[in-house]
This record gives C-alpha cells, sequence and structure tokens, in this order.
C-alpha cells in the first residue's frame, strides 16, 4: 500500500477580468453620433408637437435609433468618468 497523498488536479488559472476602456469606446462613438444629430435635426417636426410624449410619437424610427445612440454616448462618456475617478 503506498501511503503518499495521491495527487490533486492541477488547478486552473483565475479568468481575468479586463476592464472595458469607456474613454475609448466614447471617443469612437464619436463617429456614429454625428450622423445620429444630424437625423434627428434633419426632420425637425417633432419639435413642434405641443408635448413630451407628442414629441416622442412624431420620432421616426431612424431617429428612434439616433436617440438610442446619443443615449449609448452619455452612458459610455458617465462610465468612462466614473472609471477615471474612482
Amino acid at each position: 500500500m503506498d501511503s503518499s497523498v495521491p495527487p490533486s488536479p492541477p488547478k486552473r488559472p483565475s479568468p481575468v477580468r479586463v476592464p472595458m476602456n469607456f474613454r475609448i469606446l466614447a471617443l469612437l462613438w464619436v463617429m456614429v453620433s454625428i450622423p445620429a444629430v444630424f437625423l434627428l435635426l434633419w426632420e425637425p417636426g417633432w419639435f413642434k408637437a405641443g408635448t413630451a410624449m407628442g414629441r416622442l410619437r412624431a420620432l421616426r424610427l431612424e431617429q428612434w435609433l439616433a436617440l438610442v445612440l446619443l443615449a449609448l454616448q452619455v452612458y459610455w462618456l458617465i462610465r468612462a468618468r466614473q472609471e477615471r475617478d474612482p
């Protein structure tokens, strides 16, 4: 009988979590944001609606997408600021 302890299975290296660089994403997203602003201002009919809900209803699909892209830009800028100032 062998009194030695059986070898333990090899340990897996812990996965390294690479932080997302939100500053780079925010800077690269400017190329998408400029056309998004252009789409929102190209047909300003939604400005003439009386209420906020009326303005949202007056937006076309591409204008909604432009609004979502601009919201992502703001989100990434906020995250970049949080990453910089712990």
